[in-house]
């Protein structure tokens, strides 16, 4: 899964956005146990592994809230 794949979708962009502040939001908490984050080095991946673990639910969600 690529960008390319959500830019179209208005309500997966939506969801996107907000996937992209949860994985920085888990990611920033664990900074004082791990020290290798700092430089930001594999945070692309850990984004796409939340993105791809969560997307549907937060998709259902913003249904739910139409």
């Amino acid at each position: 899964m690529t960008i390319y794949d959500v830019a179209g979708n208005e309500r997966r962009m939506a969801v996107f956005n907000s996937l992209l502040e949860e994985a920085c939001r888990q990611w920033c908490d664990l900074l004082d146990d791990a020290s290798e984050r700092k430089d930001g080095e594999h945070f692309a991946e850990f984004f796409f592994e939340i993105f791809e673990e969560k997307e549907n639910e937060y998709i259902e969600e913003s249904r739910i809230l139409d």
